[in-house]
């Protein structure tokens, strides 16, 4: 009964007629994820622009690695929410360390989010958007306490030609008493060979 309700919701529902904006903050790992979340909805039909002022859906994935970065994502949560009080955007969408690692922190702070997303979710994005878009409810996830494989199926490069980052392992084993990485990537994978 619920599905049948949800493509009842969904029918009609046209991704290019949203156009998406995306900041991506952080370390080189964020990249390869920014790319592949890019690759996933284009894939599923929505455009890219490259001013967020011109975006109806604007992403930020963000970093929290130390201070100075949540600090950083924060600015551009309040940055983008601009956008969304006063501009075209319905729907903004943040990812990544920060909210992966300080969920709570996020969204007490910043309950205008719409979709808030960990780092084990970016392959569902573009469900989660389109559930926010069809129904209007927020999503927050952060559930997936295993961390995604190093396997990539395609991504949309956004550094220039000349260069592009390979992710051949993520995550780490040591969980040291200085370092989040363990609880925000989860533990190390590897690429095969």
């Amino acid at each position: 009964m619920e599905n049948k309700e949800n493509t009842k919701q969904t029918k009609g529902f046209d991704p290019s007629n949203y156009a998406i904006g995306v900041v991506s903050l952080g370390c080189d790992k964020n990249r390869v994820d920014t790319e592949n979340m890019i690759t996933y909805l284009i894939n599923a039909g929505y455009r890219f622009v490259s001013d967020s002022a011109d975006a109806d859906i604007i992403i930020i994935n963000t970093c929290a690695f130390i201070e100075a970065s949540r600090e950083e994502a924060k600015q551009n949560i309040e940055e983008m929410l601009e956008f969304k009080s006063k501009g075209k955007c319905k729907c903004l969408v943040v990812t990544g360390c920060y909210p992966q690692k300080y969920m709570n922190e996020v969204t007490d702070l910043y309950d205008e989010i719409d979709v808030c997303l960990g780092t084990n979710e970016y392959r569902q994005i573009e469900d989660h958007i389109k559930n926010f878009l069809t129904t209007g409810e927020q999503v927050i996830k952060n559930n997936s306490k295993d961390a995604l494989d190093c396997i990539e199926t395609g991504r949309v490069i956004t550094t220039p030609a000349h260069y592009a980052f390979v992710r051949v392992a993520d995550g780490c084993d040591n969980f040291c008493s200085y370092c989040t990485i363990p609880y925000i990537r989860g533990r190390y994978r590897s690429r095969r060979i």
